[in-house]
């Protein structure tokens, strides 16, 4: 998942209610609080959470908030998976 980093997805959200007002973590934190969630719960093989904003993000610049969800992680777990090996097929 990439996030734009901008200042809306940074702030804290908050939810009126009559009796009680309760303020949410920032989209960012919300992401991250999924990803690594379905990762640690096995529903996900894997998963990555960058985020970068339009100028850097078209030059490849980008922050991994959460390393357990960093790219060089995805690719590792990615690595790992056993598909067909066509280096020995024969014919």
């Amino acid at each position: 998942m990439n996030l734009g980093d901008a200042r809306h997805d940074q702030r804290k959200l908050a939810e009126n209610s009559v009796h009680l007002i309760v303020t949410s973590p920032p989209y960012a934190k919300r992401y991250e609080i999924l990803l690594t969630k379905l990762v640690r719960e096995y529903l996900y093989d894997s998963a990555r959470f960058l985020m970068s904003n339009a100028t850097d993000g078209s030059k490849g610049l980008y922050k991994e908030p959460a390393p357990e969800l960093s790219f060089q992680n995805f690719v590792e777990s990615r690595t790992h998976v056993q598909g067909p090996s066509y280096t020995n097929r024969k014919g």
